[in-house]
């Protein structure tokens, strides 16, 4: 199917265009069967096809028919910009995408013998087509996770939401029926009884005002910020318990359930949260009595912030927005120092000494991180190798600096951090995912490419 059109097999190199091809179609088999693997393998699931891989051949022979002896950084920009990435969504792909290409069309799968990409899998070098043949029939059937750029517990994540899947799958299907719902009031009742007793434990720190007074920091980003996520947390806490008085006059029997009570109180009996609840809350993945139990400790979180000041070690998983976090932390050096924020990156240095947190540091202290793609050396501490079936690492506290023109290294990663594992979220207008938080410079000991590709990521809440 893809070989040399009549009349343009004398204008091609035959060894040259076969190694080409097959570099082209083992590059485009990782791209689609890196989609298995969820978020780690692509942030956004797309869909590559056979007629991607036809243009990207078809771009490929034309190339070389163009300019035998062109070089393929340019080839690479072709089937970047005109075949592959036109579908992208977020940064992070696309940087991902373009390590791929660097990595599977590049010279050495033209110019080495037997080039390999950096697994079993090797570029024949001959010319003759039954020797290519021959080769692709001779690779094992089961997935080389190391030219998928994926370390080997990648196939226990997949696992693991293939079994989820499943779990979902099976679950009580709960239907309409009102003799049905009737039979799990007292189960639903027993649902609100548990908001109720939420409401009842943060109904004290309310009043904005008096978070205003109370809070012991002298730096007014802080304040702002604090007041901000104790709003949002208001707004959420107002719906919670503006539903459960909805709920429990229908099921008290003094008028019919809505369509959408109904949908809660289903969800209730599911233990799901309520989409009406979703569509307001901290983005989250878990189950209703999950998200209350992390509700709860987010707002004794804040109610501490309030009665003792601003913390010494901030726990980043329990603010609505840690965009706004960041945003402070940023905003408060640049104001300091007279910069732009733009220009500012954002460091991550471990803390040495845990118990060294005082204030008069340099930097701002978080905790409550998880590394996806990667362990963490707690004696190097920097960014290593996976070494067991661990998919989430936990992360010490990091103190984070802005710095202007950071110094660059080969074995710095600018990490992405995540709200949630799913990294998913609606495109903002700079094309990134409103799941990415923020990115931090992180020491490791490999290059940062080899992070690119294992999908690398800090996430602040397990699903």
């Amino acid at each position: 199917k893809y070989g040399p059109q009549p009349g343009a097999a004398s204008k091609l190199n035959t060894k040259t265009w076969r190694k080409l091809l097959f570099a082209v179609c083992v590059f485009h088999a990782v791209v689609q069967e890196r989609r298995r693997f969820g978020s780690i393998g692509w942030v956004d699931q797309y869909e590559f096809t056979e007629t991607d891989l036809d243009a990207a051949v078809q771009l490929t022979r034309s190339f070389l028919l163009a300019d035998p002896g062109a070089q393929t950084d340019a080839l690479r920009t072709l089937l970047r910009d005109c075949v592959y990435t036109s579908r992208l969504t977020n940064d992070a792909d696309r940087r991902l995408m373009q390590q791929l290409l660097d990595d599977f069309v590049c010279e050495g799968a033209v110019r080495q013998a037997k080039f390999s990409f950096g697994s079993t899998v090797y570029v024949p070098d001959d010319s003759n087509k039954l020797a290519f043949q021959e080769y692709i029939r001779s690779l094992p059937l089961t997935d080389d996770l190391e030219l998928l750029g994926l370390h080997r517990n990648g196939d226990l994540g997949d696992a693991t939401r293939d079994f989820m899947a499943l779990l979902r799958g099976i679950s009580p299907r709960f239907t309409r029926q009102p003799e049905f719902v009737l039979d799990n009031y007292e189960r639903a009742e027993s649902v609100i009884a548990v908001i109720e007793g939420l409401r009842q434990t943060i109904d004290a720190a309310f009043d904005v005002e008096v978070l205003q007074r109370a809070a012991k920091c002298d730096d007014r980003l802080f304040i702002s910020l604090l007041v901000s996520e104790v709003e949002s947390y208001l707004g959420l806490v107002s719906l919670v318990k503006s539903t459960a008085v909805e709920i429990r006059g229908a099921l008290g029997g003094r008028r019919l359930l809505t369509a959408e009570e109904e949908d809660i109180v289903n969800c209730f009996l599911a233990n799901q949260l309520p989409r009406r609840w979703r569509a307001a809350s901290f983005q989250t993945e878990k189950n209703l009595l999950e998200w209350a139990d992390d509700f709860a400790a987010r707002l004794r979180y804040f109610q501490e912030w309030v009665g003792v000041g601003i913390p010494k070690v901030f726990s980043v998983g329990m603010f609505y927005s840690p965009h706004n976090f960041f945003d402070a932390i940023l905003q408060a050096f640049a104001r300091q120092h007279k910069v732009d924020v733009g220009q500012l990156s954002l460091t991550a240095v471990p803390v040495a000494d845990p118990g060294d947190v005082a204030m008069g540091h340099s930097g701002t202290v978080v905790d409550g991180f998880y590394l996806e793609g990667a362990a963490w050396d707690k004696a190097r501490r920097l960014i290593t190798e996976s070494t067991g079936v661990e998919m989430f690492a936990p992360v010490p506290m990091l103190r984070i600096e802005p710095v202007r023109n950071p110094r660059s290294s080969p074995t710095t990663f600018s990490c992405p951090v995540y709200v949630s594992s799913s990294r998913k979220g609606a495109a903002s207008a700079l094309g990134d995912s409103s799941n990415l938080v923020v990115r931090l410079l992180m020491p490791s000991d490999r290059e940062a490419q080899h992070w690119v590709r294992r999908g690398t990521a800090l996430v602040t809440q397990l699903d």
